[in-house]
């Protein structure tokens, strides 16, 4: 359960990260 909740912020940050390489 831990694992899920710590994995929700990082795949946010990943995205974020993404769009910004992609602009």
């Amino acid at each position: 359960m831990f694992s899920q909740k710590q994995t929700v912020p990082v795949l946010e940050q990943d995205i974020s990260m993404r769009e910004a390489l992609c602009y």
